[in-house]
């Protein structure tokens, strides 16, 4: 088995690109079986890998299937570009499409020839305040590359010059060209372009893209200032929209109608036809929000309370019996498929609130007036009646919708309702009502409602519903009278109405919250939260999207509980609308585990207070142990308390960091990544704090001898190996750690550390006594990106080594590449540095004891328990290739 760091993987693959130019797919294996770091491996599937984990961020696919290294590829090339009024007034030029021929080597050198950095700004989500561009001077722009400060006056930039940008290892080199002598691009080239557009069709091409497979096509092409690549384009006849290039005679506006009608097809599993209904109504919405939106902010900029947007007009009104009616009204009458409502809502609403909501609800109203006007001007069979009244109910449950994202869910209530007595069997309006009824703590309406909209049995509500649904009393028959005296007979009086003690039903009552959020806008507070979990934590963003810590937090710190109270408060059993008011004012905090009860609950106390809490728990309290701290909210669940969002265990090295964090907890993200931390690989570091990486540094000498006589005076040089140590410690010291080492072959000087520091300290030392230095080689390579890569035919496919393996690996010395060493002399190595590491500990100032020692802990009364289970911590064994924590009480005379 032959081990290969991720970087040195990835600089084969470069340097091969590089060497061989543009390669296919089969070229390029090829090309890497041969070199003899990967003879016997399999290449394809090292290259997969590293193409799929996005690791060889400068190659790239041509659009003819060819790999390329972009940097070789556009070193040395030259774009031209015609300046605007407003470029040559405020000093930028204008990315898409002359410039993006180089954009990614802009990015790769980022900085003019006279080092001043070169910037690629995006107007509208970057500040131009920096340059003094003004915002409307920039308008139109998707991206621009501001010039350095002064050059527009020194080559006298004026509106209509041309200047060239050049790409040089140096820098971007920008000069004004004569326009007179402007080189014309190869006759073929244009054909060449038409034809390749026109292949990829109905697929559009990226302007990058096909400007760098100009280059591979003609390596000629951009090597002297040519026509701006926005002519060369025109010359071909093709179309561009944006950073898109189209074939020849394409309608753009028919290509971008049929692009959006496929779109909205995938997105809701629509075909084509219903598709095209439901673009036509999105279509109409943005129009009226368009006009609402310019209404909107003029009354704003007004300074005066702004008015309620005018209701748009009925179909006839607007369309006047044109063609356009017709297919809008089937439009509207197609609401009455769930579908295509359920499709129409996520194309308009999503998860934006406010005037989006506002517009949507307008647009509804709308809908409802131009059905009605043709049940009265249309001599309508009953089958349309019936059709037109499910369509009725959509618009209506669109309004309630839209009420709901603006915080009214009464109007949204009975909006409902209304719909339900137009279309007693449609699954949308059932569905929302279920959800009403489930808020209002009605059992029996919510299961009944739910049936019979036919909700699967994995949707929440349904979850939430079986699990709520009372024991009818065993010894009671239907037709008897009920238990409650009311006269009436068990089935018709509380017969699957029990009502659940209200400790039972606090969990109902977080889920109603969590539901709420995730049918609202709350999902744009939690995607990022998840994408944060989901960096270390298993299973991905999936995974994290279905975490309840996610939830707890955009509930809690991202307000999305505040916003159920406030919204949907009022719907609440009086007794649940008063735990949610105590719910809404209690924090996250950092809790101490005093006593456990395996399945029962546990004590808990508030480290931040001291309050401790009872808990009911079942499962977590078999699993936890005193001492333990978890971060988390206890909440009052009737006559007792209960946990919601999950109780997340937290290092004792973290408590002083978390308490700060929770008492400032503005920034959910910031919790959840600091929660999240338990999840990330172990970061090694070295005795000095420092993190530890595999640096090997080459450089190259111009008097190897007197380099050598260096080396001897400075480094402590071992005949058996030819090396040159530097080790830290006293020079007769028992026991001294390696920091470097240092090799020298025909002028180079190759120096190996297990930290970047390391190595640049030797450097500096170096430059101190060494003239002409000059660095050839600098690679860095983590531990956790050591890969082992099969040898073709293995069963096991590529995969990163985890730390473990990486100290298996490791050499007699630190900082040495990792290769096959025995396993007696690991352990060796492993127990002097852990016997190194133990005795220096319990002097270091520990940030998990406050900045103690530990043994200055030992003598503080308020900080001696936190010392010890600190230690209880630790593995408690005797390995001496571990740090143990029975060892160390003993050093500390604790045992």
């Amino acid at each position: 088995m032959t081990s290969l760091t991720r970087d040195r993987a990835v600089q084969l693959v470069m340097d091969t690109l590089a060497d061989r130019g543009p390669s296919t797919t089969g070229a390029l294996v090829a090309a890497l079986e041969r070199l003899p770091e990967l003879r016997g491996l399999d290449v394809a599937q090292l290259l997969e890998q590293l193409d799929e984990s996005d690791e060889l961020p400068r190659a790239t696919t041509l659009p003819d299937g060819r790999w390329c290294n972009l940097e070789t590829l556009l070193e040395g090339r030259v774009v031209t570009h015609r300046l605007t009024d407003a470029e040559a007034a405020h000093g930028f030029v204008e990315m898409l499409p002359d410039v993006s021929v180089v954009h990614e080597y802009v990015d790769l050198v980022g900085h003019f020839t006279g080092n001043e950095p070169a910037t690629i700004v995006f107007p509208g989500l970057d500040p131009l305040d920096e340059w003094d561009i003004p915002d409307e001077a920039a308008q139109g722009f998707e991206a621009i590359l501001v010039l350095p400060a002064g050059l527009r006056e020194a080559l006298g930039l004026v509106a209509g010059d041309v200047v060239s940008l050049r790409a040089t290892p140096d820098g971007i080199v920008v000069e004004r060209c004569d326009v007179a002598h402007l080189d014309a691009p190869p006759p073929e080239t244009a054909a060449q372009i038409a034809a390749l557009v026109e292949r990829r069709a109905p697929q559009p091409v990226m302007v990058e893209e096909l400007a760098w497979w100009l280059c591979a096509r003609f390596p000629a092409l951009f090597t002297q200032p040519t026509l701006p690549f926005t002519e060369i384009l025109d010359l071909a006849g093709v179309i561009r929209h944006g950073d898109l290039v189209l074939p020849v005679g394409t309608e753009v506006a028919d290509w971008l109608a049929n692009r959006r009608i496929a779109a909205v097809a995938s997105r809701n599993r629509l075909d084509d036809d219903t598709a095209l209904l439901v673009t036509a109504l999105v279509s109409r919405f943005e129009t009226l929000h368009a006009a609402i939106e310019v209404l909107m902010d003029a009354d704003e900029d007004a300074d005066a309370p702004p008015e309620p947007p005018a209701p748009p007009t009925a179909l006839e009104d607007e369309f006047e019996g044109s063609l356009e009616r017709e297919v809008m009204l089937l439009a509207i009458r197609a609401l009455a498929e769930p579908d295509v409502a359920h499709a129409f809502l996520l194309e308009t609403l999503g998860t934006q609130g406010g005037r989006h909501a506002a517009t949507l609800g307008a647009l509804a109203d709308s809908f409802l007036e131009s059905l009605d006007r043709v049940a009265q001007d249309d001599d309508a069979v009953v089958t349309q009646a019936v059709e037109d009244d499910a369509a009725r109910a959509a618009a209506l449950w669109l309004r309630a919708r839209a009420h709901e994202r603006l915080g009214s869910a009464e109007e949204a209530a009975e909006a409902l309702d209304r719909a339900h007595a137009l279309a007693p069997a449609w699954v949308p309006v059932l569905e929302d009502l279920a959800y009403y009824a489930s808020d209002r703590g009605d059992l029996a309406g919510a299961w009944d409602l739910a049936q019979r909209a036919g909700m699967a049995a994995d949707e929440p509500l349904m979850a939430i519903l079986r699990r709520m649904r009372t024991v009818p009393v065993r010894d009671l028959g239907r037709n008897q009278p009920c238990w409650c005296g009311s006269g009436r007979k068990y089935k018709a009086c509380h017969l699957g109405r029990e009502q659940v003690p209200l400790s039972e039903r606090a969990l109902w009552l977080y889920d109603k919250a969590r539901i709420h959020q995730d049918r609202g806008s709350g999902r744009q507070v939690i995607l990022p939260l998840a994408s944060e979990r989901s960096t270390y934590a298993p299973g991905g963003l999936l995974a994290a999207l279905r975490e309840g810590l996610v939830h707890d937090v955009a509930l809690v710190e991202g307000g999305g509980f505040d916003a159920f109270v406030r919204h949907r408060g009022h719907l609440l059993p009086d007794d649940e609308a008063l735990l949610a008011q105590q719910w809404a004012l209690i924090e996250r905090t950092l809790w101490e585990v005093e006593e456990v009860r395996p399945t029962r609950g546990m004590t808990l106390r508030d480290l931040r207070t001291g309050d401790r809490r009872e808990v009911r728990e079942a499962t977590a309290s078999r699993v936890l142990q005193p001492g333990m701290l978890l971060c988390g909210r206890v909440l009052p669940a009737g006559d007792t308390w209960q946990i919601f969002g999950g109780l997340e265990p937290v290092a004792m090295s973290q408590r002083e960091a978390l308490m700060e964090l929770l008492d400032h907890p503005e920034d959910p993200v910031a919790l959840i990544e600091f929660l999240s931390r338990r999840f990330a690989p172990p970061e090694l570091r070295t005795t000095d704090g420092e993190q530890m990486v595999i640096r090997l540094v080459e450089i190259t000498v111009p008097d190897p001898s007197a380099a050598r006589t260096v080396l001897d005076r400075l480094f402590e040089y071992q005949e058996d190996s030819g090396e040159w140590l530097l080790l830290a410690g006293h020079r007769h010291a028992a026991m001294r750690s390696v920091h470097a080492t240092l090799t020298m072959t025909d002028g180079r000087i190759l120096i190996e550390a297990n930290s970047a520091e390391r190595v640049d300290r030797v450097l500096d030392t170096l430059r101190g006594h060494l003239d002409r230095i000059a660095v050839v080689r600098d690679e860095s390579t983590r531990p956790d990106q050591l890969i082992d890569v099969p040898k073709t035919g293995d069963a096991d496919l590529p995969g990163v080594r985890g730390s473990g393996d990486a100290r298996q690996g490791s050499r007699s010395h630190p900082g040495l590449a990792f290769g096959g060493i025995p396993d007696d002399a690991v352990r060796e190595v492993l127990a002097q540095a852990t016997a190194h590491h133990e005795a220096a500990w319990v002097d270091d100032h520990i940030p998990a004891l406050a900045g103690l020692t530990p043994r200055e802990a030992l003598e503080d009364p308020t900080r001696r328990e936190d010392l010890i289970r600190l230690l209880d911590s630790f593995p408690q064994t005797e390995d001496a290739t571990q740090m143990s924590g029975l060892r160390l009480k003993r050093v500390l005379g604790l045992v």
